[in-house]
């Protein structure tokens, strides 16, 4: 999906600005009364959920009356898996989640051919499950008590190793129905890395609007998971 941008009524973008996130990034734009945060923050989540169809729900949690304008991004990825998974194998089964915790789930299962690697060095294995499309799923199942250890040494490099590492192993694969949201300050971390003008009184924002002194007051990434059981 592509970007939309809300801008207050009283903000004068330059037209500039409007021609390059249109053309770029193929986004649409229109005000929106701020003063009324309430209001604009539900138009703003009404129109992301009716893009989505009603899969991304409250997007925006809180906007201030300070607030100029919001930029918002979100994708909406659905598709289906190469080898759909048949409803009558999904089975309520025990999902170890964090140290020894235990939760019931239903499981979706199936016997197939699946590219599987082994890594040692991370303590993991490493299913990719193919959806209809170009796109892949990839499963990474670390050994009982590694997670921690496994998610603070994952970097890219270990993704371009598995891709040339991959075997076909026929595989008898449990995938638990679940759903997940997380949310993320970016703000802090854009700070660490150096980059601070942009949040405070110097951030020179003038390539959008020469009349009002912006400057971004939060950045947040909000990731949501909840895919299809079993098609």
């Amino acid at each position: 999906m592509p970007e939309r941008r809300k801008s207050d009524k009283s903000l004068e973008v330059l037209p500039t600005f409007l021609e390059d996130v249109r053309n770029l990034y193929h986004a649409e734009d229109f005000s929106i009364d701020f003063l009324n945060n309430t209001g604009a923050k539900q138009h703003i989540n009404d129109y992301v959920k009716n893009k989505t169809n009603g899969t991304i729900i409250n997007a925006v949690k809180y906007l201030s009356k300070k607030i100029r304008m919001v930029l918002v991004n979100f994708i909406l990825f659905k598709d289906y898996w190469e080898q759909s998974f048949h409803p009558d194998l999904t089975l309520e089964g025990d999902f170890c989640a964090y140290g020894n915790t235990t939760v019931k789930s239903n499981m979706m299962h199936k016997v197939a051919f699946y590219k599987f690697v082994r890594d040692e060095e991370l303590f993991c294995s490493v299913v990719e499950v193919p959806f209809s499309d170009v796109a892949v799923a990839l499963f990474i199942l670390p050994d009982q008590g590694k997670l921690k250890d496994l998610e603070s040494s994952l970097v890219k490099e270990d993704l371009d190793k598995w891709r040339t590492s991959f075997q076909y192993k026929n595989i008898d694969l449990w995938i638990p129905k679940l759903s997940t949201y997380e949310s993320n300050d970016l703000k802090r971390y854009l700070q660490r890395l150096g980059i601070r003008n942009a949040f405070n009184r110097r951030a020179d924002l003038s390539g959008i609007t020469a009349k009002h002194h912006l400057r971004i007051s939060e950045l947040m990434d909000l990731d949501m998971y909840d895919p299809d059981l079993t098609r």
